[in-house]
């Protein structure tokens, strides 16, 4: 079992992923009253600022921390090929994007946006161009951005 109170139960032997990011951090809490039939909520898995795949968030988005099913998206033993997790995306309809997130969240998205903690990095992009990686805080956690 896996989240607050054991609420996600994989139905196979499962790989599963911890990201440095909860919503303490301002990531949407998916409602348990959310329609099951929705998408769930996921996360672009990077390699070398190359998304090579999108786990989906499991369990409760924890206070500090949420788990991420990588069954099925890495092939095991490949764990080390990710070095960063995308919380959004820039890319219109890219499973993790600011709408797509909002929908499995059961929020607006500049709901989401609002709510993002400056401690989490953010890389603005302008017409593909990155202006790097910032925050408002001295304490960035690694691991997982918004682009």
């Amino acid at each position: 079992p896996v989240g607050y109170d054991g609420t996600w139960r994989p139905a196979r032997d499962s790989m599963i992923g911890i990201v440095p990011v909860g919503y303490a951090d301002g990531y949407p809490v998916r409602p348990s009253s959310i329609d099951p039939m929705l998408p769930p909520q996921v996360v672009g898995l990077l390699s070398s600022d190359r998304v090579i795949g999108y786990a989906p968030v499991v369990g409760v988005v924890s206070m500090d921390q949420m788990t991420i099913d990588l069954t099925g998206v890495i092939a095991e033993g490949s764990v080390g090929s990710v070095d960063r997790v995308e919380l959004l995306s820039n890319v219109p309809g890219a499973p993790n994007g600011l709408r797509e997130l909002g929908r499995a969240s059961g929020t607006k998205p500049h709901a989401v946006i609002a709510r993002l903690h400056p401690r989490i990095r953010r890389a603005v992009l302008a017409e593909g161009a990155s202006f790097g990686m910032h925050s408002g805080l001295d304490r960035l956690r690694p691991g997982a951005h918004v682009i």
